[in-house]
């Protein structure tokens, strides 16, 4: 359901969820970051026969997972995207 709406996610939500990844240059590899918080989708438009425009904003804190004092704050993130089924 992406309907206009707020939407919870946790790092366990399979189909509304946002995702952080940062570079750690000491081990030369990829974290990726447990994240829960809340998307809202402000606003949905057909894009004609098949497909949609959605935008909105979202807000999340994502926490380190070997690392739980290492924690991201993103607030306010928008966005605007197209897709089709």
């Amino acid at each position: 359901n992406n309907d206009p709406g707020t939407y919870n996610f946790t790092t366990a939500t399979n189909t509304t969820y946002a995702k952080l990844v940062k570079f750690d240059p000491a081990t030369e590899d990829f974290i990726l970051y447990n994240c829960a918080g809340t998307l809202t989708v402000t606003s949905k438009t057909s894009a004609g026969f098949i497909g949609y425009y959605i935008e909105g904003t979202y807000s999340f804190t994502a926490t380190n997972p070997t690392n739980s004092s290492d924690v991201i704050q993103v607030t306010n993130g928008r966005f605007k995207s197209y897709y089709s089924w």
